[in-house]
């Protein structure tokens, strides 16, 4: 049992060494930002703006559910909001009733022409009316808040692209009815991307952040990119005794996808 035991950990040993004297890391090409999009809410697809393949700008529509309901909510709210003849009316006669209090107090403060009890008694209307016309100012905030909601309600039946990229997959067509939170589509940001690396966890360990790297891809022709260090993985996988690696690189022309192999050359190795 001591003799296989030993003899593992030589076995392990000796591929750790192996490993680390490789001048070369074969990684897998992944995107900075892969996202699977499908509309808040349940319904019929409309229109759909953008096909596999399109590239779309951040802002763009990508979809649009039939949403005539919520848009005929939206205008009702809009037309509740915009008449204002309640609160305008409330208005003049909270106006009109302090500006008559004010002259029957000067009255009555002056000549005492008009009675006490008639003094009290515009004031007591001058203050319902104030009244009222604190609740008409706050139906008004109310229904402001009622159209902001709506038209919010309106929204979650579009779906915006998120950043620049393009659809990298379409699974609905016109007229199809899906179910809310349903992934329909698939954006990908073509513009950045990592290279992922398994590396002996001695190897990564040595690596820094934001650390520069040479990255080489396979594609027409061979392409060498620099990148960066952007991710370092806290933990050790403890069947291989790996460590996850994320090289960052711009990913200009040529472009290399999502889906490539690249490989991390160590500075200061030949390449060929």
């Amino acid at each position: 049992m001591r003799t296989s035991s030993a003899s593992m950990v030589m076995g392990v040993l000796s591929w750790a060494t192996v490993l680390l004297a490789q001048s070369e890391f074969e990684g897998l090409v992944e995107p900075v930002r892969d996202v699977l999009m499908g509309p808040p809410v349940a319904g019929r697809v409309a229109t759909l703006y953008a096909g596999e393949g399109a590239v779309v700008k951040k802002g763009e529509k990508l979809l649009v559910m039939d949403d005539s309901i919520e848009a005929l909510e939206v205008q009702r709210r809009k037309m509740v909001l915009e008449d204002q003849s309640d609160l305008l009316a409330a208005k003049y006669r909270k106006d009109l009733l302090k500006e008559d209090l004010e002259s029957t107090r000067k009255l009555f403060e002056s000549t005492a022409s008009v009675s006490r009890d008639e003094l009290a008694r515009k004031e007591v209307e001058a203050l319902l009316a104030e009244v009222e016309y604190n609740r008409m100012e706050q139906m008004e905030r109310r229904e402001q808040a009622e159209l902001d909601i709506a038209k919010a309600r309106l929204q979650q039946y579009v779906l915006i692209a998120p950043f620049d990229g393009v659809m990298a997959e379409l699974s609905v067509d016109e007229g199809e009815s899906i179910q809310a939170g349903q992934p329909v589509l698939r954006m990908v940001d073509l513009s950045s991307a990592f290279l992922l690396l398994n590396l002996p966890a001695d190897l990564a360990a040595g690596l820094k952040m934001d650390e520069e790297v040479v990255l080489v891809f396979q594609l027409d022709d061979e392409v060498v990119k620099k990148g960066k260090v952007a991710f370092i993985s806290p933990v050790i996988d403890p069947a291989s005794g790996l460590r996850k690696v994320k090289m960052f690189f711009k990913n200009d022309a040529p472009k290399v996808e999502p889906g490539r192999i690249g490989l991390w050359v160590r500075e200061g190795a030949a390449h060929e």
